[in-house]
């Protein structure tokens, strides 16, 4: 079982959560880290929000290190990637947001790296074999990010981040000081007002600035949500980095080896509904919180008590293991089911004290939690 460190941002919050803290995370390979504790009571007082990733990321025990956003779910074992190619030759990984990059060319004088004005050298996130040498009218159709010497689209969604601390320690300090700056400046250069504002690209712009190698996942993401008066998207499935590295790397050379830009079969297939498994389920619309759930009744059956939506389009993980004589075989594991399943182990079976369930009905929630359970078995 990897280790695992949870970011708890002072010595109050720890106290809050100590049972969680001192008690079970121990028993899980798992221990909670205190910013506070590395940086002083002054510095983590100005810390907020985002910021606390890049705080998170630098106090870290770990080198190799696969940051998650604490509603975000690996749906594989990650144990694998840390030997996989896309990270050891690129000691690096990033996974694509929805939004193109909206970079602020200002940027560029700031950490004094020149980008050209008439030189095309990408297709939207995908590599042209041939470098299109632009005209006065074709400067103004090209996207800022398809230039020679910029970053290439899509922005960064950093949910989920892989780094290797050992190769890219002055990435890691970058990316703190561009978040430490982030809400009064660097954010604001790196996203120009357009949607998803915050640390997200901070990760890539940090290897650019030290001259670092990083590898993006161009598979786009997948969304999965439920249809009621329209359809609602409710977390991101981004892509294992390794399969769609291998994928890239073998159309990138096929057409290098043509002499020939990528044509639309080959940009499409990393679309979000290729065979690129799904690596994390990044659930970050209505975090879960049956607190909330059980008065909401947009998502709920009140008078039933549970859950009337499936969120995640019935989504099964697919979990190898050991079969019949030595023959491995693939488990399907529904994975909104076995979510609840383990927060009715966390919160009515162990009963785990978290400053959220404090004063509140245990009891209520607990059957609302077990009548949702006993639904999505029914409902597959």
């Amino acid at each position: 079982m990897l280790p695992i460190e949870v970011v708890i941002p002072t010595f109050k919050d720890y106290e809050r959560e100590a049972e969680f803290c001192k008690v079970f995370l121990p028993k899980h390979n798992a221990k909670c880290i205190i910013v506070e504790e590395a940086f002083g009571k002054d510095i983590v007082t100005q810390i907020g929000s985002y910021q606390f990733k890049a705080a998170g990321l630098a106090i870290s025990s770990f080198q190799h290190t696969l940051l998650l956003d604490s509603d975000n779910n690996p749906v594989m074992a990650p144990d694998r990637l840390f030997e996989a190619k896309v990270y050891k030759t690129n000691g690096m990984v990033l996974w694509p947001d929805y939004w193109p990059r909206t970079m602020s060319p200002e940027w560029h004088d700031i950490i004094g790296k020149p980008y050209s004005l008439t030189e095309k050298v990408r297709d939207g996130r995908f590599p042209l074999v041939n470098v299109q040498h632009l005209t006065p009218e074709q400067e103004e159709k090209t996207k800022f990010t398809e230039l020679k010497g910029t970053l290439s689209d899509l922005s960064t969604e950093s949910g989920q981040v892989m780094i290797n601390k050992g190769t890219h320690g002055k990435v890691v300090l970058m990316i703190l000081y561009y978040n430490m700056f982030g809400p009064e400046l660097y954010y604001k250069l790196f996203s120009l007002g357009a949607l998803g504002e915050g640390d997200k690209d901070t990760f890539a712009t940090a290897a650019f600035a030290c001259g670092k190698q990083y590898y993006q996942v161009k598979s786009f993401i997948k969304t999965y949500g439920y249809h009621d008066d329209g359809y609602n998207g409710m977390t991101m499935a981004q892509k294992d980095p390794e399969e769609d590295y291998q994928l890239f790397m073998r159309l990138e050379k096929e057409y290098r080896d043509k002499g020939i830009d990528w044509d639309k079969d080959a940009k499409e297939a990393f679309g979000g509904d290729n065979d690129v498994p799904v690596f994390t389920l990044h659930c970050n619309i209505k975090k879960i919180n049956p607190f909330e759930y059980i008065k909401d009744d947009k998502i709920s059956d009140l008078s039933a008590n549970r859950l009337k939506h499936r969120f995640y389009s019935k989504f099964k993980m697919r979990l190898p293991e050991d079969g019949i004589d030595g023959v491995s075989t693939v488990k399907e594991i529904d994975f909104e089911l076995s979510r609840w399943e383990s927060v009715e182990e966390l919160l009515c079976e162990k009963k785990i004290k978290f400053t959220i369930t404090k004063e509140k009905d245990i009891e209520s929630v607990c059957e609302y939690i077990k009548n949702t359970i006993a639904w999505l078995k029914v409902k597959k």
